[in-house]
């Protein structure tokens, strides 16, 4: 039933390609088999102060990934400091 269904569903989508969708169909046909392995993240390049650094292991692009996306912890606002809640 699945390998119908994905063959259906190229049918259909082959059979309303339009110009532009021809060369994308032709695109998917002519690619090399997809790698089944895990998805890997390639090489970051990176600057540790005025130093370029390249991550190559996984342990360090996850380190300098978690750089870019999460900042330090803030500390303390002396703005909220005399804020009272109530309870």
């Amino acid at each position: 039933m699945l390998k119908f269904t994905k063959q259906q569903h190229w049918r259909d989508w082959l059979e309303k390609a339009k110009d532009p969708n021809i060369w994308a169909a032709h695109q998917l046909i002519s690619a090399p088999p997809i790698d089944r392995e895990k998805a890997k993240i390639p090489k970051l390049k990176f600057k540790l102060g005025e130093a370029n650094m390249l991550a190559s292991l996984n342990e360090e692009k996850s380190i300098v990934l978690a750089k870019c996306f999460f900042s330090a912890k803030l500390q303390a606002q002396d703005a909220n400091a005399g804020v009272k809640y109530l309870k």
